[in-house]
């Protein structure tokens, strides 16, 4: 009588933080006496004292248009009012900001003398039909504090900002700080080993030891056991088995240690983790996991036996794959008698 005993380990360890920022760009709208149509002011980066910041001005020109030559924009941290006094943002500076674009119009620059809360846009005075006009700035830096600050907006027909405003309004953004968002995806590297497991639960298993009777001369005799093996590790998982052949006292049936049949009348150990005919035991693996078995357990009717050698691999995240070890014993005549029993050890590790 031969008798198998097998248990498990998994090891596996991992740590991730997943960061995000979640920003809100608000865009408002602000009231003069001679409206500006459709007037927004959107940020790209709304976090307090922020540098190089994407800031886009946009405005509507609308019925028959007008000449257009440049506008101001006045950044305050009081009001968007005209006329009223403008207290300019703390931390706020405008002053080495660049057109990096310009849509629905063309030829605008900024003018020299801008100041940390105020631009001049000048172009050559043109004529404007009807457009939606937006103009991208970068290299600003954001107000030191979070909460609503205003930009005021006024268009004239000369190139300087001189005359009287054709179009003036103002616009609302607002200065927040991020959202942190973070999150831990644990680790697992799931194996479980028994005789018996009943679909893909580790729970129901049952039995952890192979009995495979009265050894013969003329009869192989046979038995199996099943693991199963899941993990989220990026880089996968390797499923080793360690023991040694059937032993009694000082006498051992001997490993397959090259892979090879199975040969009644000749005293052998060996395993694979496939369905065979010749003898009639195992099955194949069954799931929708993507473990690999190695090549030398993976010929139906050839078996082997190597202490420690890999069984089943994957090099990726795998979802549950179940998988049947079969075992074969044969003995020649001269076997010496006695209780032969081993142990064996499954072992899973995982590439985080």
């Amino acid at each position: 009588m031969a008798i198998t005993k097998i248990n498990t380990i998994a090891v596996a360890s991992l740590s991730i933080i997943g960061v995000l920022f979640a920003v809100i760009i608000i865009q408002a709208t602000g009231y003069a006496q001679t409206s500006l149509p459709s007037r927004s002011l959107q940020i790209a980066d709304p976090r307090p004292a922020q540098t190089n910041v994407n800031y886009t001005v946009g405005f509507s020109v609308t019925g028959a248009g007008y000449v257009l030559g440049s506008f101001t924009l006045l950044f305050c941290d009081n009001t968007p009012l005209i006329g009223q006094p403008c207290d300019p943002p703390v931390g706020f500076d405008a002053s080495t900001a660049i057109i990096t674009n310009q849509t629905g119009i063309s030829g605008f620059t900024i003018a020299p003398g801008a100041t940390a809360n105020s631009l001049l846009l000048t172009r050559v005075p043109s004529f404007v039909n009807a457009a939606d006009i937006r103009i991208e700035l970068s290299g600003i830096t954001n107000p030191t504090n979070k909460g609503t600050y205003f930009g005021r907006i006024q268009t004239y027909s000369s190139d300087d900002a001189t005359g009287v405003a054709v179009n003036e309004g103002g616009v609302t953004f607002a200065i927040t700080p991020p959202i942190d968002i973070a999150t831990y995806v644990p680790p697992y590297l799931y194996l479980c080993v028994a005789v018996t497991l009943p679909g893909y639960l580790c729970s129901g298993a049952v039995g952890n030891f192979v009995d495979f009777g009265e050894l013969s001369a003329n009869q192989t005799r046979t038995g199996t056991s099943q693991f199963l093996v899941a993990t989220n590790a990026g880089a996968g998982f390797v499923v080793y088995v360690i023991g040694i052949p059937p032993t009694s006292g000082n006498n051992v049936i001997p490993a397959m240690t090259t892979r090879g049949p199975s040969q009644t009348g000749v005293s052998q150990f060996g395993i694979n983790l496939r369905d065979n005919s010749n003898p009639d035991v195992g099955n194949d693996p069954v799931g929708a996991g993507s473990g690999t078995i190695a090549p030398d357990y993976n010929i139906p009717n050839q078996f082997k036996f190597f202490y420690g050698q890999a069984l089943v691999s994957s090099n990726t995240t795998t979802a549950d794959k179940k998988f049947t070890t079969s075992y074969i014993i044969n003995v020649n005549r001269n076997q010496k008698p006695g209780v032969y029993n081993t142990t064996l050890l499954y072992i899973a590790l995982a590439t985080f």
